[in-house]
């Protein structure tokens, strides 16, 4: 349990729930909400295997109603609706509606989740599998398939899907969201409030720069 503590105290998912009370509850069938303090942001973080659901305030191996055993999911969604990849398959994927995780295999053989299309497309040498990889010393492993997204790594093993905000990619190397820099030119800094840019150029696509505009000017 302290290993999600830590976890805990650097990413939450799902949308933001104001505590009650201070423990631990279940947030789903197979996530946890943890609260430290009265009116706090709880933070919620997914139960993994062996113990992949959650049962009265704990990550349990046996799941704590009928229905969690029916409708289990291990995936549990990021704060942003929409399609996501599955961190262990490449022909599963996860539509999340209002926090929720709705769990899809693609149906034809040989065919595999596509981000560009967020569907299932033959696979081919142009269209391949995505997985990301976790190593020994990575605690993060950006997804393949597309650079905004990035997983959380446990025992080795891809669990948890978080996204960067508007604007930012995964780096990979320095382990945390960064300016997605893609071109030369200046692009508005998504954390700036108009007021300051980023400058692109092709020595520094890696290390945009951050500019403030000129007074009384915005981007």
């Amino acid at each position: 349990m302290l290993f999600w503590w830590v976890v805990g105290s650097l990413i939450s998912l799902g949308r933001a729930q104001i505590c009650k009370n201070v423990g631990a509850t279940c947030a789903s069938c197979s996530t946890l909400s943890m609260c430290t303090s009265v009116n706090s942001t709880a933070i919620v973080v997914a139960c993994s295997r062996p113990t992949p659901y959650c049962h009265a305030g704990s990550c349990s191996a046996f799941p704590g109603s009928k229905e969690c055993s029916k409708n289990f999911t291990s995936f549990a969604c990021p704060d942003q609706d929409g399609t996501y990849p599955d961190g262990l398959s490449c022909n599963k994927y996860h539509i999340c509606l209002n926090g929720t995780a709705y769990n899809y295999t693609c149906a034809v053989n040989n065919s595999v989740y596509s981000p560009g299309t967020s569907s299932c497309v033959r696979q081919t040498s142009l269209r391949g599998c995505h997985k990301p990889i976790c190593r020994n010393s990575v605690t993060f492993a950006v997804y393949p398939g597309d650079h905004t997204l990035f997983f959380l790594c446990t025992n080795l093993k891809p669990t948890l899907v978080l996204r960067c905000a508007k604007g930012f990619r995964f780096d990979q190397g320095l382990e945390r969201c960064v300016i997605n820099c893609v071109e030369e030119g200046r692009v508005v800094d998504p954390m700036g409030e108009q007021k300051t840019f980023i400058e692109c150029d092709f020595l520094r696509l890696q290390f945009p720069l951050s500019k403030e505009c000129e007074k009384e000017r915005v981007v």
